[in-house]
């Protein structure tokens, strides 16, 4: 396992490698295998809920994709994919219902994507508002961790933590504005 997202003291969602996708409704006595039909391939490694029944679900390699569910797991919907060979998402972070979802850099470009209404959708930012990724740069996708997001709604920042090149950065989302700092 490697994804959590909890949402109060009795509500969790867990999610891992083999198509490992599990929930909670009793404080983490019981689990219930909620993981979407066909999905035993998949990587399940950041996980957003945004309440008891709702939540986002990150599958990290291909196929890089992002589920969403409204009913407590019963049913999902893929609400993002990105079908290019070698796409890798990294992890996502919200502030109410923003977000966004970073990923691999991708024909010299980073894949970074945001949310306006709690992952329903996904438009990418355009390459020309990014930072250009530095020659072997890429993120890490344990947890999601190398994304976070601070704020309130309306004043959200958003973080995203690289390495694998020559040197580390980070890329600072402020108000649509992205810039990178070693």
């Amino acid at each position: 396992l490697r994804g959590l997202a909890a949402v109060d003291a009795s509500t969790a969602w867990v999610g891992g490698s083999k198509g490992s996708l599990y929930r909670t409704t009793d404080g983490g006595l019981t689990w219930r295998d909620v993981a979407p039909p066909q999905s035993a391939a998949c990587d399940f490694r950041d996980l957003q809920a945004f309440g008891r029944d709702t939540a986002l679900a990150m599958v990290a390699g291909e196929p890089a994709r992002v589920y969403r569910t409204d009913d407590g797991g019963a049913s999902w919907r893929i609400v993002l994919e990105d079908p290019r060979r070698g796409a890798f998402f990294d992890g996502l972070a919200f502030v109410g219902d923003v977000g966004v979802l970073f990923g691999d850099p991708l024909e010299a470009a980073f894949c970074l994507f945001t949310s306006r209404d709690a992952g329903r959708t996904w438009p990418p930012v355009p390459r020309e508002q990014l930072p250009a990724p530095l020659a072997g740069e890429a993120s890490f996708a344990a947890s999601g961790t190398s994304v976070a997001a601070t704020g309130q709604p309306g004043q959200e920042r958003f973080w995203i933590a690289t390495g694998g090149g020559a040197r580390a950065r980070v890329l600072r989302g402020d108000g649509g504005r992205w810039q990178a700092v070693d």
